[in-house]
């Protein structure tokens, strides 16, 4: 993969996480949408982060990715128009 078809790939699935984070919002406003929000929160340290207090300092460590429906929908959106767009490059 050359340089440009990565950064149009990035580009795309970035763009694909904030569509579906637009949408989620939208889509939980209106009633017969709202089953498209459903969703789990995968991740380690959530909703508490783990904590290591040694004293004169704590580090705390956490992960988490909120995946709903539509998220994972308009990622999809967004890797099948990368397969469409990465032909000419």
């Amino acid at each position: 993969m050359n340089f440009k078809k990565t950064l149009v790939f990035i580009l795309l699935l970035l763009g694909g996480v904030v569509l579906g984070a637009l949408l989620t919002t939208v889509c939980a406003a209106v009633p017969w949408l709202s089953f498209l929000t459903a969703g789990q929160t995968i991740g380690v340290g959530s909703p508490n982060p783990i904590t290591i207090d040694i004293g004169i300092a704590a580090v705390s460590f956490g992960f988490s990715i909120d995946v709903n429906i539509i998220k994972i929908l308009s990622i999809l959106l967004c890797l099948w128009l990368y397969k469409i767009f990465s032909k000419g490059l």
